[in-house]
């Protein structure tokens, strides 16, 4: 099943709107769900310098901002290490971290959930003393054909 970002994006929205991540916050984490991870998927794989590029924010406000979003639970983040030759043998580098958004349970939605309403006739004092006058001239209309018979 293919990966469906905007119940995170509406929960991105709520956490800044309460003020739990900053702007700059809010706009990395908007680049990583939106410019980084490839559609269906729940991962994206890019290194702190580009993701700052993208999000036209510093290198150190990217690194804060995906601690920002571990912490609060939005994404999980995973390092990776890559054996490179050297000269004398082989070395280990850091290489791009991995980060996957936590699936989030989108509630059902409400104005398309098919709902059975039940009408009540609201009458106005005026309707309701018509009604009234009709159903007692019904009545004595009534007892007058049974008499008539």
């Amino acid at each position: 099943m293919p990966f469906d970002p905007s119940p995170v994006a509406t929960r991105l929205r709520k956490l800044h709107r309460a003020g739990h991540l900053s702007h700059t916050a809010y706009a990395i984490a908007d680049t990583l769900l939106w410019s980084c991870r490839a559609p269906g998927r729940d991962d994206a794989q890019v290194s702190y310098r580009r993701l700052a590029d993208l999000a036209h924010a510093g290198y150190a406000s990217a690194v804060d901002a995906v601690a920002v979003l571990v912490r609060l639970g939005v994404l999980t983040k995973q390092k990776t290490r890559l054996r490179v030759a050297w000269s004398l043998g082989i070395a280990s580098r850091q290489g791009r971290n991995i980060y996957r958004w936590l699936a989030v349970q989108r509630a059902p939605r409400t104005e398309s959930a098919q709902q059975t309403t039940t009408r009540e006739q609201v009458s106005k004092p005026a309707s309701m003393a018509l009604e009234m006058a009709l159903s007692r001239l019904g009545s004595v209309l009534g007892g007058r054909r049974e008499a008539v018979r």
